[in-house]
């Protein structure tokens, strides 16, 4: 095992330190944003906040949406309801709507509908047509190239697409969960003889600074190495088998009757006041997903910007995955494939556990590199003995 560590150790030190340092790259950048309260706006936020809102044919939020007004509390929906449903019948010659939304535009409440491929707006107390130069900036979310998503896309190998990325990035898990296991099985192999001798102390300095320091640092990261590696393997398994089910986007909405109309956002004021009843709403939106029913609410208020998303026929807030959505390409839906990525950057359990990232980041990049000098100060020992190989057993 300690030849099998030793060799794979020496070739893929480079991308080890790879991964640890871009890794911490991006800690680093997120820990300071979150730290200052960056708005969600800000080129970082929305790196680190990417998937956040499903993917893209799902996420309704708009960058507009982070500093937009909220619905008046007096808003009456059903008003606006019935203002919307005879302008869609004056305007779209017939046609059904794939989805009706209000929100506040230039401070007034506006009703966007999507007609077909086009979408129409109206002033939700009048009825009469807005321009469409004025909802322009309405687009749907896109992420900037900033310094934070250039990283991320340089950490998992997507330096010009997607392919072949996701095998390297799968390969790359693998890889430190090889190296992780061997080093955590030979410290407490060693740790099990020098108990036999009497000798209890987990840090002991016994093979110079270098090793030493080595065996240390290893053992108090590595469960943050093992549980960063696992979740990276699991990122880049999903990502590869995404990589042959991925298809051609494809139009999962459906027509919406005047009743759906009325039915859905009903339903959704309900759901939403039953969960959140002081929280206030920036957007509503009705549509049918795949073979649901939803309805959204972008809220507004104090603390983070959010996409709930509610079943509009039962009230049961909906996730990232529900039997009625149409397939996703990863092969356990979409929700345990951000889950596993807020795992993996720590984005799940808060501050402490990125931290806990960071320093594993930066104990990988250590030990790349003390690896890398230890693997040298014996290949010159040896040398010294007249044993030129360079990989030995």
């Amino acid at each position: 095992m300690r030849a099998l560590h030793r060799i794979i150790g020496i070739v893929v030190m480079g991308l080890l330190l790879w991964l640890g340092g871009t890794g911490a790259l991006m800690q680093s950048l997120d820990l300071y944003k979150l730290t200052i309260h960056a708005p969600e706006s800000d080129p970082t936020m929305m790196s680190l906040n990417e998937g956040k809102y499903g993917p893209a044919d799902f996420s309704v939020i708009t960058e507009r949406d982070f500093t937009a007004a909220v619905l008046p509390p007096t808003f009456n929906y059903s008003q606006a309801v019935d203002t919307v449903i005879e302008a869609i019948h004056t305007q779209s010659g017939g046609v059904q709507p794939r989805f009706v939304e209000w929100r506040i535009l230039n401070g007034i409440p506006i009703a966007r509908v999507g007609i077909g491929a086009q979408t129409l707006a109206f002033d939700a107390t009048t009825g009469v047509a807005v321009a469409s130069s004025n909802i322009a900036s309405l687009s749907p979310l896109e992420l900037p190239m900033s310094v934070r998503q250039r990283t991320k896309q340089l950490h998992r190998f997507w330096i010009r697409n997607f392919f072949p990325g996701v095998w390297i990035e799968v390969l790359s898990g693998l890889v430190l969960l090889i190296m992780t296991t061997t080093g955590v099985v030979m410290y407490f192999r060693l740790l099990s003889a020098r108990r036999r001798l009497s000798r209890f102390n987990p840090f002991w300095s016994a093979g110079g600074l270098w090793r030493a320091l080595h065996r240390s640092i290893s053992i108090i990261a590595a469960v943050f190495l093992l549980a960063i590696a696992f979740s990276g393997t699991w990122i880049g398994y999903e990502s590869v088998y995404g990589s042959f089910h991925f298809g051609p986007p494809v139009d999962v909405s459906a027509p919406l009757s005047d009743g759906d109309v009325r039915q859905m956002v009903s339903g959704t004021i309900n759901a939403m006041r039953r969960v959140e009843p002081l929280t206030p709403i920036k957007v509503l939106r009705v549509r049918v997903y795949g073979a649901m029913k939803q309805g959204i609410t972008i809220t507004g208020g104090e603390g983070e910007t959010r996409q709930l998303v509610f079943n509009a026929v039962n009230g049961k807030p909906a996730s990232l995955t529900e039997p009625e959505y149409p397939k996703s390409g990863f092969p356990f839906g979409v929700q345990v494939h951000e889950n596993v990525k807020h795992f993996h950057s720590g984005m799940l359990f808060g501050l402490a556990a990125r931290w806990m990232g960071l320093f594993a980041g930066l104990s990988l990049m250590y030990l790349s590199i003390s690896g890398l000098v230890m693997y040298f100060q014996l290949w010159l020992k040896r040398r010294s003995g007249e044993r030129y190989s360079f990989f030995w057993v």
